[in-house]
């Protein structure tokens, strides 16, 4: 598993995707859309490792084929 960031790191990458693009990264990892809204919007302000660890690694992903 790739190094996981702080919460702040998390939700800025976060609030840079737009919500097509959110909606793939949940669709990519199986995390929830409105979990990551949560997470984006800081009303979740400390994610739990394992939910972050599912998404993080697909975030670059998402952006790049949402955007295509």
């Amino acid at each position: 598993m790739n190094d996981i960031p702080n919460a702040t790191t998390v939700a800025e990458r976060l609030k840079r995707l737009n919500y097509p693009q959110l909606e793939e990264l949940s669709r990519l990892s199986a995390v929830p859309f409105h979990t990551l809204l949560k997470i984006r919007s800081r009303e979740t302000e400390n994610p739990g490792i394992e939910t972050v660890g599912k998404f993080w690694s697909h975030i670059e992903a998402a952006a790049a084929k949402a955007a295509a």
